[in-house]
């Protein structure tokens, strides 16, 4: 007697796992482990990889060239020939296409992209006020690292032409909270970091004071039925 439909579709949903031997693994591994990283263009992007092939290659790899490998969800595998190319692009930036960051982070075997969650950018953020005498590297690297890690400064900031605001490339954790102030000579200085979604109540990335966490929580628990 055969079996039962029912019992044919319980069957089929045992998923059937293909094997391979360590060292075949890591021998296919081999070619991304040098000069490979993860690029992700944050927000919005409706370049065809054409398009983010050309803008990646200006960004980084002018002098060596990379090949580049669109993974979906606006994520990117680029593989560089030049190890001086492949260090600056995954330690330097900010990085920018279109209207929004690019992340980078070296590669790593299986990689899910649809997984996958950046936590760091470098991004350009803004200090609002800060006394001209203070437009000097030293000071500028210690307000960039009070915000998350200094990388660079903005040739207008460090030459002093735009003196409303020092702006600096910070490398920040998306994930914690985001300095929106710092205390300089007794004066709490306003901090904006450009391009990114930043929470004025909860000081966190990725949503508005709207839609806030702690603000709905605070107005669940101040409501009566």
């Amino acid at each position: 007697m055969g079996s039962s439909s029912a019992e044919q579709n319980e069957a089929r949903t045992v998923v059937k796992e293909l094997g391979f031997t360590d060292a075949d693994y890591n021998y296919w591994c081999q070619i991304f482990k040098q000069k490979t990283l993860i690029a992700k263009i944050m927000g919005r992007c409706s370049y065809q990889i054409g398009e983010v092939a050309e803008k990646f290659t200006n960004l980084w790899a002018k002098k060596g060239g990379a090949k580049i490998t669109e993974l979906g969800n606006n994520l990117y595998c680029v593989m560089f020939n030049d190890d001086y190319e492949y260090n600056r692009a995954l330690r330097k930036g900010p990085w920018i296409v279109g209207n929004g960051y690019v992340a980078t982070e070296p590669w790593k075997p299986g990689f899910d992209p649809w997984k996958h969650k950046v936590s760091h950018v470098v991004v350009w953020a803004r200090v609002h006020a800060l006394p001209l005498e203070l437009f000097n590297t030293t000071f500028l690297h210690s307000v960039g690292d009070a915000l998350g890690s200094a990388i660079c400064f903005d040739h207008s900031t460090l030459y002093r032409y735009e003196g409303r605001f020092a702006r600096i490339g910070v490398r920040v954790n998306l994930e914690g909270y985001l300095e929106p102030s710092v205390r300089i000579l007794g004066r709490d200085l306003m901090v904006e970091y450009e391009m990114l979604i930043v929470c004025f109540r909860c000081h966190h990335y990725g949503h508005i004071a709207s839609e806030c966490k702690e603000v709905l929580a605070g107005k669940g628990k101040g409501s009566t039925e």
